[in-house]
């Protein structure tokens, strides 16, 4: 079986700690093949590139989508980072793979589903989560009633990236603003007079 020929666009954090090590283990096993790395940071992918060897580095997606032929591509890049890489690999037919969340912009969710569907290409939005042993009971509980309210813990240990500051900010700002109807009524117990 002829290897899958991979390019990685975003060499962050979830690149190198959790993709790359797996694919690597793939790679040694001849199922995969390091065809591109691609980064806007030139550090970032010469590091990336000293420990994984891909055939190709680039700084631009449209520069590897133009020169490679890919069987598979890992786009993991913040959200609010995505412009048009999910609609090239779909018009080229190659696989894909998102970091998740594919997106903060509802159109763009769309959109990309809609390129996606169209090609009938294979993707997933990575979201580890969903085999977590709490995850099967937590969906039975939503199953059987509606939740008023939901706190959410994260355990994560990585620092928090500077391009997903903005929306957050954002909608910070539209709840201390009271422009969500459902604030005092969902987030917040009733005032005792």
């Amino acid at each position: 079986m002829k290897p899958v020929r991979v390019g990685c666009i975003g060499l962050g954090w979830i690149t190198q700690r959790a993709h790359l090590p797996a694919l690597a283990a793939l790679a040694e096993e001849g199922q995969v093949v390091f065809q591109a790395f691609c980064d806007k940071s030139e550090e970032t992918l010469r590091e990336q590139a000293a420990v994984y060897k891909p055939h190709s580095t680039y700084t631009d997606h449209h520069q590897m989508f133009a020169e490679q032929e890919l069987d598979a591509v890992y786009l993991c890049i913040p959200p609010t980072a995505h412009t048009d890489e999910v609609l090239i690999a779909a018009d080229q037919g190659v696989a894909l793979f998102v970091e998740k969340p594919q997106t903060l912009d509802l159109a763009q969710v769309v959109e990309f589903n809609a390129a996606i569907e169209k090609a009938g290409i294979v993707s997933q939005v990575g979201f580890v989560y969903r085999y977590e042993p709490s995850s099967a009971p937590t969906l039975e509980l939503l199953q059987q009633r509606t939740p008023r309210h939901a706190q959410i813990h994260n355990f994560c240990q990585c620092p928090p990236h500077p391009l997903w500051a903005q929306p957050l900010r954002t909608l910070r700002r539209l709840l201390r603003r009271k422009h969500h109807p459902q604030r005092r009524s969902v987030a917040l117990p009733p005032r005792r007079h």
